[in-house]
């Protein structure tokens, strides 16, 4: 039953009804048999929203859902209500997050390219118009990542997993992230073409709209120290002769000189942003973290199980 209502809301996502030439956004939660993660006051100290119960089908209640700051909720006994938002609940990084909190599969026809977004249990499933393709989630590589850069520790590589994985690249916002773990190696970086930065930090997620925007306005580096603030922005990263030789990245520049970078720099983290979605992060030359972003087929191979 679960996933028969998840296969519903996503085909109503992508043929929701023209209505003056234009086809409008929407959004759905789907809660499974176990009901809701955390209670609803729980939720409350975390976010801001209000439940209206529904009377009718869902083909009526689905008008009021617009998939911003309101939601509609089936539930698999056949309940049907309207979550409503105190603010936007828009970006991918708000819908894992409120995935993550009550374990319902999400639902999203998003505002910009008519993107259709479905947010469950470690995994993010999009359709772009022609492809679909599931990712994991930033929260479902965090160990993965400790365990091949210890040096990072579990809330710093949380936190850039989740800007590069849920705020980059659905942005397709390319970027390099250097995270240095002790001092930083200021000769092997070209800090000529690098601009000022204010008091900006990986681990304050309230920063990471405004790390979106000056990283959608410059290319290069994106210099991390150990605590995790931003030390510099558009770095050029140099390379030695040896690492020249020992990488042959053929993915472009960016992940070229990244991995150069990280083969000369033993205790740095490279995190690479492409402009077309996946994630790379490298160390000591190596690829030990990605998300690969790769093209899935009928929705019934999807891992919903973990919620139904």
């Amino acid at each position: 039953m679960f996933q028969r209502l998840v296969l519903e809301e996503l085909d109503h996502c992508r043929r929701t009804p023209v209505f003056e030439g234009r086809r409008p956004t929407y959004g759905a939660m789907i809660v499974p048999a176990a009901g809701p993660r955390v209670e609803r006051q729980a939720l409350l100290d975390h976010i801001d929203f209000d439940v209206v119960e529904l009377d009718g089908e869902p083909a009526t209640a689905r008008t009021y859902a617009d998939g911003r700051s309101s939601y509609l909720v089936r539930n698999v006994d056949g309940r049907v209500a309207l979550a409503c938002f105190a603010r936007a609940m828009l970006f991918e990084a708000d819908l894992v997050h409120l995935q993550e909190l009550t374990g319902a599969a999400i639902v999203q026809r998003t505002p910009v390219l008519d993107v259709i977004r479905l947010a469950v249990d470690g995994c993010i499933i999009t359709w772009d118009g022609r492809n679909w393709q599931a990712r994991p989630t930033a929260a479902s590589l965090v160990d993965e990542l400790v365990t091949k850069a210890p040096e990072l520790g579990a809330r710093l590589a949380g936190d850039v997993l989740e800007l590069a994985i849920h705020w980059l690249a659905p942005s397709r916002v390319g970027a390099t992230l250097v995270l240095s773990h002790g001092e930083i190696e200021y000769m092997a970086l070209d800090t000529s073409t690098a601009a000022r930065t204010p008091a900006l930090s990986l681990t304050n997620r309230r920063h990471f709209s405004a790390l979106v925007a000056v990283l959608r306005q410059h290319d290069l580096a994106v210099v991390v120290d150990a605590d995790g603030a931003i030390r510099k922005v558009a770095v050029g990263l140099r390379w030695s002769e040896e690492a020249e030789e020992a990488v042959d990245n053929h993915r472009g520049m960016r992940h070229r000189s990244a991995q150069r970078y990280s083969y000369d720099q033993p205790r740095a983290t490279v995190v690479v942003v492409s402009e077309d979605g996946p994630v790379t992060v490298y160390r000591r030359g190596e690829i030990v973290v990605t998300t690969g972003a790769a093209s899935t087929g009928a929705p019934t191979s999807w891992p919903l199980g973990a919620t139904s």
